[in-house]
């Protein structure tokens, strides 16, 4: 199971502190929840059946930071994950973690995707928001949100379930 934990954050000048401040707590509690998850999985399913983690972090770029391995290793790679900055490529994220499990022979595969808002970029690029999509994502119907929806739909075809995890309206600096 890959988790898939944002590492950026968009940030205008103007709102630079607050969200810095937003940033480092998400960050942090995210991290936290995801390593917590990952014990209590564990502890859920084995000893009876094995249990691998991948890791992936995103932002402008994903990047797999642990293939499949064990709660150990999966628990190292996530407390690991550093603070980038960067916009929001949820669709490479997907789909690096589609790559992790095509591996597995996991009976039961699932992403757990995490991140504090819209896909605000896709495909691989290296700079500001994608056409169409701007720090919120776009209109619903935009490239950024399409190309998110058409990599989970790629990975729900594949037998694996998606779940996704936002910043709730309640987290508030």
């Amino acid at each position: 199971m890959p988790f898939v934990q944002r590492r950026s954050r968009t940030v205008s000048r103007s709102t630079f502190t607050p969200l810095a401040r937003l940033t480092v707590r998400f960050h942090t509690e995210t991290k936290e929840f995801a390593t917590f998850l990952i014990g209590n999985l564990t502890d859920a399913i084995e000893p009876e059946n094995t249990v691998e983690f991948s890791v992936v972090e995103f932002a402008t770029q994903a990047v797999i930071t642990s293939g499949l391995t064990d709660d150990v290793a999966a628990k190292a790679a996530v407390s690991g994950i550093s603070y980038t900055g960067g916009w929001t490529n949820t669709e490479q994220a997907i789909l690096k973690c589609n790559a992790t499990l095509n591996t597995s022979t996991a009976d039961v595969k699932f992403i757990a995707l995490f991140t504090d808002g819209a896909p605000t970029v896709f495909g691989f690029t290296d700079t500001g928001p994608s056409p169409g999509c701007n720090a919120d994502g776009g209109p619903v119907g935009s490239d950024c949100r399409n190309a998110a929806v058409t990599a989970a739909d790629a990975a729900n075809g594949t037998t694996i379930s998606m779940y996704l995890s936002t910043l709730p309206s309640s987290f508030h600096v």
